[in-house]
């Protein structure tokens, strides 16, 4: 393929390490169990690994956002329809949001469940509380990281899911129906 229609080689490397990243670390939450009747959180002894992972993923998503930001992508081989290229862009920055906002969360909600206990370490480095919660009270806190569980959640359990099958359609149905290779833009 031309490469004037395919994106640089590190943004090729960074979109297919995120996703990586992500798969591979909601594959480990969804390993975590509920808590059991009396219990409040239940043991997660891949938590460490989880909280690493997403703060990984965190710090490569800003720096894909800022490759982003100074790179434009490359031209469309084929030119979509005015609508279908709206839609691209919208879904585009939508993915890059929620690939920041789910660690975010992730970091956040560890960040007000443990303020008050243990240190954070990312690959066994320390890291910083997400800034804020150790100034506030213990029982808002509790309250805000029951808040955060629920976003996080929400997040990776149902937004990022559509997101993905709304990304892997549009490619299919640019190879399949339209007959408009866009798949190979982002190929290694």
């Amino acid at each position: 393929m031309d490469r004037r229609y395919r994106y640089d080689r590190v943004a090729v490397a960074l979109h297919w390490l995120i996703a990586a990243l992500i798969i591979a670390n909601i594959a480990i939450g969804l390993t975590f169990p509920d808590p059991l009747p009396g219990q409040k959180f239940s043991p997660k002894p891949l938590l460490p690994i989880h909280i690493s992972i997403g703060i990984l993923i965190l710090l490569l998503s800003l720096f894909r956002l800022a490759w982003r930001l100074a790179h434009r992508p490359p031209p469309y081989r084929h030119p979509l329809p005015a609508w279908e290229h709206g839609l691209a862009k919208i879904a585009h920055w939508f993915f890059y949001a929620l690939i920041i906002l789910m660690p975010l969360t992730g970091w956040m909600t560890i960040s007000a469940h443990k303020v008050q206990k243990t240190r954070l370490q990312v690959f066994g480095l320390p890291w910083p509380h997400f800034p804020g919660f150790p100034l506030l009270p213990e029982v808002q806190v509790e309250h805000v990281h029951d808040l955060l569980v629920g976003t996080h959640e929400a997040l990776t359990l149902w937004l990022f899911p559509a997101m993905l099958t709304l990304h892997v359609g549009a490619i299919v149905k640019h190879h399949l129906i339209d007959r408009k290779p866009m798949l190979d833009r982002m190929l290694p």
